[in-house]
């Protein structure tokens, strides 16, 4: 009676291994090509939001324009949530030979960048050139200030801009429904 029964099992799964295979090879067929073409997308895309965001880093004072990456316009999002997040930083690519992960890329460890960072031999305070380097650091500290203001100068302008426009907006709709204009 064993024998029948693992027989019988073993018949079954000679029949069960066709749809498996087949299934198998439609997986990779799927699943392959699109894995590439997917992270070379998704590497793209963060090229191209890194530009954007160097570009906004540079915006002057005074122009509202504010793009929004490739992912947000591609899915006609204005920015990301809780419920809508990124694909770059949610998606996770796998390697089918290796088993690693290659989306997102793999970043150093806090150990490996920091071993990364060339550190100076010496330190020009402690030399005949400190004066040098104090006034290299402190123009460096003057441009980083100056920065900052032109920054929150740009922002706060940004910001009553925004304000006074909607502020005209509910008192043009206000003056709309006062006097029965559409």
């Amino acid at each position: 009676m064993r024998r029948g029964k693992k027989t019988a099992w073993l018949a079954k799964l000679d029949a069960f291994k066709p749809g498996r295979d087949a299934l198998a090879e439609e997986l990779r067929e799927v699943c392959l090509d699109p894995v590439t073409k997917m992270v070379d997308l998704f590497a793209r895309v963060t090229a191209n939001n890194e530009a954007l965001s160097e570009l906004r880093r540079a915006r002057p004072a005074g122009v509202m324009e504010d793009l929004v990456s490739a992912e947000l316009h591609a899915r006609g999002l204005d920015q990301f949530s809780n419920n809508k997040q990124s694909l770059l930083t949610s998606v996770r690519l796998i390697d089918w030979e290796t088993g690693r992960e290659i989306w997102p890329p793999p970043q150093p460890s806090m150990a490996a960048a920091f071993a990364a960072v060339a550190m100076p031999s010496y330190d020009r305070r402690f030399t005949a050139d400190w004066a040098k380097e104090n006034e290299r650091r402190a123009a460096g500290q003057r441009a980083e200030q100056q920065r900052m203001a032109d920054y929150s100068a740009r922002t706060t302008w940004e910001q009553e801009e925004r304000e006074n426009r909607e502020a005209r907006e509910r008192f043009a709709e206000s003056q709309r429904k006062k006097w029965g204009g559409s």
